[in-house]
């Protein structure tokens, strides 16, 4: 995200709303980065090994005075990803919603890469 996101006379810049969508999203249990990393452990894209999204990892639209929130994940193996994915719209729309006081009418979550821990 590159652009400031502008709503209701207040302007934010679209790196803090990311870093808001980053945190609140690497808190939820099962979530191994926000985005795809080769650095983690045994990275699996679900289109193939070790395969980077050139897609980013987060984005943001202003629509009606009310956020629409993109992020994109890595995930540990083992966790059910449509938990995941609620308990990441949960939180993420919990954290913009208290840090930057805008409503949050929906967060698309793509899980792009699956994550096996070392043994």
């Amino acid at each position: 995200m590159s652009q400031d996101i502008q709503f209701n006379g207040l302007v934010v810049a679209a790196d803090v709303v990311e870093t808001i969508v980053r945190l609140s999203a690497e808190k939820v249990d099962g979530v191994a980065c926000v985005g795809s990393s080769t650095d983690l452990p045994t990275v699996f894209s679900m289109f193939g090994s070790k395969k980077v999204s050139s897609v980013p990892a987060v984005g943001v639209k202003v629509e009606d005075d009310a956020m629409r929130i993109a992020v994109h994940v890595s995930v540990f193996f083992g966790f059910l990803f449509k938990k995941l994915a609620e308990e990441i719209r949960s939180s993420v729309s919990a954290g913009v919603e208290s840090q930057v006081g805008i409503s949050v009418s929906g967060v698309d979550v793509f899980i792009d890469a699956l994550v096996f821990a070392k043994e």
